[in-house]
């Protein structure tokens, strides 16, 4: 490898460890943000291999954690879970077969989205929060006084789900399981959402999450690297410095700002979505 690749390699390296620690700080996984650098250095196939086999070691991390502290449903793991991973992997091994211009058109079109949607559910969070005050707590304390009920048991057992609930979890699960395995994300941003509609508890649903995002990224991380896609020194480097600057970044949560970085984030991925997809039409 040239003096330049080393160098650009340290350089990246030096990224994904600020933005890792950053991202943990506030409880994010900045996985897109790496995934541009490793695209523009090792192009669309290699570098969607690579951060997706990065991405989902320190997803197996998180997931266990989850899984000890009993924030992983089982069902999900299997309805939305075994899909998405199965059809990552046919997407991973499908990969080096697809026009390079296809595929960087697919990251960008990925990245944009992604960007849209943290910036759209980051206003539409600072509105809720707005619009909560004391006089909605008060009520629903008269109201519970009144009627006698106790609050809901967000970790209580739920019954079997109408068939047409699972179709819908095999159904997303397998969706963005192919489009993981190409583009190489994770796309828990993308994921969670439809997991809080499932699941009655926030925490089942993001360590479920999680999880989710460990088997999918395991399975096409193992078909990027049966076909070869996977770069191995960028591996090795990246994939301990993620993991090293992710511990420590969780122990600091809450010294950052939450919604400002996020607003950031959010246009830095819309902006590299419209500078891929102006590269592409250039071409």
């Amino acid at each position: 490898m040239a003096a330049g690749d080393l160098s650009l390699l340290a350089l990246i390296a030096l990224v994904s460890l600020v933005i890792s620690y950053i991202g943990a700080a506030v409880g994010l996984v900045l996985g897109q943000l790496r995934l541009i650098l490793l695209v523009v250095w090792l192009g669309p196939l290699t570098g969607a291999a690579t951060s997706l086999a990065i991405s989902s070691v320190g997803a197996l991390f998180g997931a266990l954690r989850h899984a000890r502290e009993g924030r992983v449903r089982g069902r999900l793991l299997l309805t939305f879970g075994v899909p998405s991973a199965l059809a990552a992997f046919a997407s991973a091994s499908f990969a080096p077969r697809i026009d390079p211009r296809w595929l960087e058109l697919a990251i960008a079109s990925t990245l944009l989205v992604s960007g849209a949607v943290m910036e759209l559910r980051r206003r539409a969070d600072r509105r809720d929060t707005g619009a909560t005050g004391a006089a909605d707590a008060d009520a629903d304390a008269d109201a519970n006084q009144t009627t006698g009920d106790a609050p809901a048991d967000d970790d209580a057992p739920e019954g079997p789900p109408p068939l047409r609930q699972v179709v819908l979890e095999v159904a997303v699960g397998g969706t963005l399981g192919a489009l993981s395995g190409v583009v190489g994300l994770l796309l828990g941003s993308l994921r969670l959402p439809v997991l809080l509609r499932l699941v009655r508890a926030p925490k089942i649903a993001v360590g479920s999450n999680m999880a989710i995002g460990a088997i999918t990224g395991s399975l096409a991380g193992l078909a990027a690297v049966r076909e070869g896609t996977v770069d191995p020194l960028a591996f090795a480097v990246l994939a301990p410095v993620t993991m090293l600057a992710t511990h420590f970044g969780a122990r600091t949560t809450g010294s950052l700002r939450r919604e400002t970085l996020i607003a950031w984030i959010a246009w830095v991925l819309i902006f590299s979505g419209l500078m891929m997809v102006a590269e592409i039409v250039a071409l």
